[in-house]
């Protein structure tokens, strides 16, 4: 494949049982109105992590301290996550490290910091970039504000139906609301998002595209966008999209759509080229 250089191959991480048992299973409280913690339907042992917007309710009850509290509990959590092997570490083994290095009251702030766990560890997974220009990625990447700054993203591209737009004041959005199933048209919606991720390419920013969890209704999105932009077939397109983040998985539906929209593609190509020809 030429014309597009980029990063190694991203791998893709889910907050599975597996993974942060040790610290979900000590955590107490589950009914959090910023963050929720929720069963997957078709298979019990399987957990994930659902994000909610914040309430600026949230944060005008709050006093001034206790808004700066929180807002160095955050950052030292987030340092001492980084730094542990979660496979490992307890809940009880993050607040002992936390209380180490600042003071404050665990019992008091107990709540914020179990619900700020969990948001730190979905945000833990990072987004895959695609293109220079191009992030694909998940809700809990499209809810973390510091990384999409970070990032230089100033286009959203939501591909959910049940994933709000975190800030809608701050970045410019392009919601798409599909399921991800079988029956779902996202074909039609195509030109749509094209032009909205042409749009941030040709004005220098960045855009980040995202789903529920990367796989397969932005995957799919971001995979017909670059068959359009850069005139690759289906193989090539999906070949480079799974090279910078190995875990998209299309579902049937969507693929049959690709290789429709594939065969749009090449018939539109054969016609400009039989007009420029002359013929």
């Amino acid at each position: 494949m030429v014309g597009v250089s980029g990063t190694p191959a991203k791998k893709c991480t889910f907050l599975k049982m597996s993974k942060v048992d040790a610290i979900i299973k000590r955590i107490q409280s589950q009914d959090c109105g910023q963050w929720n913690f929720v069963e997957d339907d078709d298979d019990p042992s399987d957990f994930e992590l659902k994000a909610r917007p914040v309430s600026l309710l949230d944060t005008l009850n709050k006093s001034t301290e206790e808004l700066e509290t929180e807002a160095r509990v955050k950052a030292e959590l987030k340092r001492i996550m980084q730094s542990l092997d979660l496979d490992e570490a307890t809940s009880q083994d993050i607040r002992r490290r936390l209380n180490e290095q600042i003071v404050v009251d665990l019992r008091r702030h107990k709540e914020f910091i179990d619900h700020q766990m969990l948001v730190i560890l979905g945000q833990l997974d990072k987004p895959s970039k695609i293109f220079e220009y191009l992030y694909l990625g998940t809700e809990w990447n499209a809810s973390n504000w510091e990384e999409l700054k970070e990032n230089g993203v100033q286009f959203i591209l939501n591909v959910t139906k049940e994933v709000d737009n975190f800030f809608p004041d701050q970045f410019k959005y392009l919601r798409i609301c599909v399921s991800d199933e079988v029956t779902t048209e996202l074909f039609m919606h195509w030109q749509r998002t094209y032009e909205f991720i042409r749009e941030a390419k040709e004005k220098g920013a960045k855009v980040l595209v995202h789903c529920k969890k990367g796989i397969s209704r932005s995957a799919s999105t971001v995979v017909a966008y670059a068959m359009k932009e850069y005139t690759w077939d289906l193989d090539a397109a999906l070949e480079h999209v799974k090279r910078k983040r190995d875990c998209i998985t299309p579902n049937p539906g969507f693929m049959e759509q690709l290789q429709t929209f594939q065969g749009m593609l090449q018939a539109s190509n054969n016609r400009h080229k039989f007009v420029d020809g002359g013929c």
